[in-house]
């Protein structure tokens, strides 16, 4: 669970970005809002329980994501990681006193860590920003706030994230999902 005071103070961190980086439209490009802040993208092979990484080392940030990864899990791993060096980049793990190191594995979905649940809603947050998502819904659907798998489906092609993050997304934003 996160605080209310963190999730205030997330939600106005992604307005921010999607702000200064002009973000009007979906699906938002989160490749050109993260090169754009200065951090560097590689893709790389990793193991199959590690999904990507934050990595800051001698002043460079960088975020790794793994590359046999469908796309919507790709997009949400760079989110993730981006959630963790815009929250907690001074409270990351230092690593020989030159390297700082986030990894996403399989437990980062799990949200048993309060950094991992943060930057997990960082990632849902900026993927699927709740101002987009009302605005898709009443232009598609009305006024209805109960979806179908169906129109769950269309969101999240248009969102282009996976069927189960738009599920959890709209459940997080009050709306019936069947």
């Amino acid at each position: 669970m996160i605080k209310p005071s963190r999730k205030t103070y997330i939600v106005k961190s992604v307005e921010y970005l999607l702000t200064k980086h002009n973000v009007t439209t979906t699906p938002i490009d989160v490749e050109k809002i993260i090169e754009s802040e200065g951090i560097r993208i590689r893709h790389t092979k990793t193991s199959h329980d590690v999904f990507g990484a934050a990595i800051i080392k001698d002043g460079v940030r960088l975020i790794t994501v793994k590359e046999m990864d469908c796309p919507q899990r790709q997009r949400f791993t760079l989110a993730h990681e981006l959630g963790h060096m815009m929250l907690h980049a001074e409270q990351a793990i230092n690593i020989d006193h030159k390297e700082i190191k986030f990894l996403r594995d399989i437990d980062s979905s799990r949200g048993t860590e309060w950094r991992e649940v943060e930057a997990n809603f960082f990632a849902a947050s900026i993927l699927m920003p709740s101002r987009f998502v009302h605005q898709f819904i009443e232009m598609h659907h009305g006024s209805s706030n109960s979806l179908s798998c169906l129109d769950i489906e269309t969101m999240a092609e248009e969102f282009k994230v996976s069927v189960s993050a738009m599920t959890i997304r709209l459940s997080n934003l009050g709306f019936e999902t069947w």
